[in-house]
């Protein structure tokens, strides 16, 4: 859904919060309460792999800012074991979550208070391609790393259940920005995502 945005000269961006882990989370609370209310964050993604510490964060930073756009990383889709439904259904949930809060996950025309040009800011959904999946892979091996590949989190802590003709995870999200990029626009752009697209 598109909603309105607040007019704001200052666009700060920010990734990775991992609110996880109880330090992060007190620093996230002292940058809500040194924020300033005039300005727009971008969280390109990893807020937290728990449901309640996202709304905890991003409710904190919607009321501390006076826009937030946020796309999800791979962190904020993993799913416990026991949890019902997979990480589709938990991108669903996420969403709906943000809706609530007013933070944004869809395109938005962030207005200058003083005299400016806007922007439009685009939230782009990605996802990497491993590199057995294709050559578009940006996977450089590292030193050390199991070549295998076998201990990334990812493959323990999501779950998929993909329809259609996907041929892996990142067309799957590609797909999901392709009716933002049909938009015409005659102002100048500012998209963030977690992964490269």
């Amino acid at each position: 859904m598109n909603r309105a945005t607040r007019p704001s000269d200052r666009i700060f961006a920010i990734s990775d919060l991992h609110v996880d882990y109880d330090r992060n989370m007190n620093w996230l609370s002292r940058l809500a309460c040194n924020a300033d209310s005039g300005d727009t964050l971008l969280i390109a993604g990893d807020v937290s792999s728990d449901l309640r510490r996202a709304e905890t964060a991003l409710s904190r930073l919607e009321q501390a800012f006076a826009n937030v756009f946020f796309v999800p990383g791979n962190h904020d889709l993993w799913v416990r074991p026991d949890s019902p439904g997979d990480s589709l259904d938990k991108l669903d949930r996420l969403w709906a979550l943000c809706d609530a809060l007013g933070v944004h996950t869809t395109p938005g025309i962030v207005r200058p208070v003083s005299e400016g040009r806007a922007v439009k800011v685009v939230p782009l959904h990605s996802w990497y391609v491993r590199p057995e999946e294709g050559p578009d892979s940006l996977y450089v091996p590292k030193p050390g790393e199991d070549p295998s590949l076998s201990m990334w989190a990812d493959d323990h802590r999501t779950r998929w259940n993909f329809q259609g003709s996907h041929k892996c995870h990142a067309d799957y999200f590609l797909a999901l920005n392709e009716p933002v990029l049909m938009e015409p626009c005659n102002l100048p752009v500012l998209s963030f995502s977690h992964f490269l697209p």
